[in-house]
């Protein structure tokens, strides 16, 4: 078993033109990639949104410490042909992972009031608070979207209080979230359920039906630090209480995010810790597909993550410094960006982006080709990035760091030619050809 232990970090992020310290979210489970195979984090690079887009401390947890969670859920009901209709397979507490009951859990979080969902691809615990909706127009019309979609799912559904989402809601939006994810995910790579083992069983796919792993996903949605701290300092041996990943014992991939954390790096809106989840889950369901644990590479990870995430809310990429919008710029708009960047012969080539092997080479320009790149692969008529992706998500064998660094970057270059059939270097040119000719200027 490979050592995945984080460490907390303290960073400097660019906050509305000015420099403040953060605790950074630490992307977990990344050896391979960072000081050539030991087991420091992958950082989780949080921008500091302007004032504009949040007011730290408006609503804060402290007004809502109180609040008590209704005991049963007010839109199913508990109904089990309810809850079979809206895609739950419960809605009780379960065993979280393995070797962790929900009454342990229960206790590692300190006695906290959570609510339990369990759904066909992931397991989750929350302990978010009411949320009350900001005078925010994306994130307003993005809820709409998703509570007709829960509306279609629970028969008679309607929001308790009108903007207002109480833990029950949240809850059910997230875990809707996260399904829609995975359906999304699946159908642009070209994975399916029915491509991978039952459970008890083992071939090349991996080993469980749950994108290859004999374990769901679990996702802890907390509101304070403390309770996403105590849980990493458990389960994880680690004591980042903002955002973290992890394989949990017996092989389950994990991920969780406090929404005090988000508060205090100035990201007041829901739809950005929205973004946050994405991103994290998206990498970790590329880290353990077909129980490969972390053998995809890092520039695919964080492309694909910042892909995903974008899509929800492009003005919240936390995870590359540098890029995030603000109140008085345009920073969060990529695509004349990057066009700049080809115009100019930015010296970021495909091949050094597959030599990529440490965070800290990442810098803001590296993040916005990495996704531009990954946005190339994915708009490619009738393909899907399965034949890339099979070479490199194959468990890494070899020994020495030096070793797994060559074979990730082999394996990608024979996935890339696999999948789209051109060499590194004509890829270059080929993807340098299309943003010029589908990304706007300024």
């Amino acid at each position: 078993m490979r050592d995945v232990r984080s460490q907390s970090v303290e960073i400097l992020c660019d906050g509305g033109g000015q420099r403040r310290k953060s605790l950074a979210a630490a992307f977990t489970g990344l050896p391979w990639r960072l000081l050539l195979g030991t087991a420091l984090p992958c950082l989780l690079l949080f921008i500091l949104a302007g004032p504009g887009f949040a007011q730290a401390g408006k609503d804060g947890a402290s007004n809502q410490e109180e609040e008590k969670f209704k005991g049963v859920d007010p839109y199913t009901k508990g109904d089990p042909e309810t809850l079979q209709k809206a895609g739950y397979k419960s809605l009780a507490p379960f065993s979280f992972a393995q070797g962790i009951s929900a009454e342990e859990m229960h206790e590692v979080l300190g006695g906290i009031e959570v609510l339990w969902a369990e759904t066909a691809h992931f397991k989750i615990c929350s302990s978010l608070k009411t949320y009350k909706s900001k005078s925010d127009s994306p994130e307003n019309e993005a809820l709409d979207k998703d509570l007709a979609l829960l509306a279609k799912r629970i028969p008679g559904f309607r929001p308790l209080k009108r903007n207002q989402q109480d833990p029950w809601l949240r809850l059910h939006l997230y875990a809707l979230r996260l399904e829609m994810l995975y359906e999304e995910f699946c159908a642009r790579t070209g994975f399916r359920d029915a491509d991978f083992p039952p459970l008890g069983t083992t071939n090349t796919m991996g080993s469980g039906p749950y994108l290859g792993q004999k374990l769901k996903p679990t996702i802890l949605l907390a509101e304070k630090r403390s309770a996403l701290g105590r849980f990493n300092l458990r389960y994880a041996k680690s004591e980042e209480s903002g955002s973290h990943r992890a394989q949990l014992e017996g092989g389950s991939i994990f991920f969780g995010i406090s929404a005090e954390s988000m508060r205090e790096a100035g990201f007041e809106l829901d739809i950005a810790m929205h973004c946050a989840i994405v991103a994290g889950v998206t990498a970790n369901m590329l880290d353990g597909l077909r129980d490969s644990y972390w053998a995809t590479p890092l520039w695919f990870d964080m492309g694909l993550g910042h892909w995903f995430s974008r899509r929800v809310d492009k003005r919240f990429t936390y995870y590359a410094n540098g890029t995030s919008r603000y109140t008085d710029d345009d920073l969060s708009e990529w695509q004349p960006r990057v066009r700049g960047l080809v115009d100019n012969k930015f010296p970021y080539s495909w091949q050094d982006m597959l030599e990529t092997l440490d965070w800290k080479q990442l810098t803001p320009q590296a993040h916005m080709l990495m996704w531009s790149r990954v946005d190339w692969m994915l708009q490619q008529e009738g393909k899907t990035l399965r034949a890339f992706m099979e070479p490199i998500s194959v468990p890494l064998t070899q020994s020495s760091p030096e070793e797994r660094n060559k074979a990730q970057v082999e394996r990608a270059t024979k996935g890339l030619s696999d999948c789209f059939g051109q060499s590194v270097a004509d890829l270059d040119r080929t993807w340098a050809t299309w943003v010029l000719k589908t990304y706007a200027r300024k």
